[in-house]
């Protein structure tokens, strides 16, 4: 956090954004040797269809599109 308000032109001290994170219960991200974890994700979330089958790959150009809308050939 304290990085990201630097780049955005804040001048704070760390220990100043170190205070107010944990005043506000606000953790970082963790690293080394453990993987980034921001968020947590909602089980009872519903996921979208796998359209495609898990399948990317096209046979010509322009056969599969793969994106929000459902599978689109020219």
């Amino acid at each position: 956090m304290w990085k990201a308000l630097l780049r955005d032109g804040e001048l704070v001290g760390r220990s100043r954004v170190e205070r107010l994170m944990r005043a506000y219960g606000i953790q970082g991200a963790k690293r080394r040797g453990k993987p980034w974890r921001t968020t947590t994700a909602d089980p009872t979330a519903v996921r979208h269809p796998d359209l495609v089958n898990r399948d990317f790959a096209a046979p010509e150009p322009n056969q599969l599109w793969v994106g929000t809308s459902p599978i689109c050939a020219p």
